[in-house]
């Protein structure tokens, strides 16, 4: 039996020439992981908290604001498994290092 040489790359062929597509940028992944927590919070913190913007760093230090960190923070791994199911992996890359702020604000906040 002859194969058929017009068969679809596959996903080490894609990555190796770099054919990955338009999304498959680590500024485009750092980007959205580092912005989309900011957008996340100003949708949801009066809503969430019934305070206003201004009380934030009178709460910093409040069980609340840590459960709500936890929970901005849910977008970014929702976009950095989509990436990796996509197999994006640059984005993925940009999407793990603009997290990383996040994670490290976390773990400051729970060592307090």
């Amino acid at each position: 039996m002859k194969m058929n040489n017009t068969a679809q790359p596959t996903r080490q062929r894609r990555r190796i020439n770099g054919t990955d597509g338009p999304w498959d940028k680590f500024w485009i992944g750092f980007l959205v992981n580092f912005l989309l927590p900011f957008v996340v919070f100003a949708f949801t913190w009066e809503w969430m908290s019934g305070y206003d913007y201004d009380r934030i760093f009178h709460l910093m230090f409040e069980p609340v604001i840590k459960n709500y960190l936890i929970l901005l923070m849910m977008p970014d791994l929702i976009v950095f498994f989509a990436g990796y199911k996509l197999d994006i992996f640059r984005f993925c890359g940009g999407a793990m290092l603009g997290f990383t702020p996040y994670m490290l604000l976390l773990i400051y906040l729970f060592c307090q």
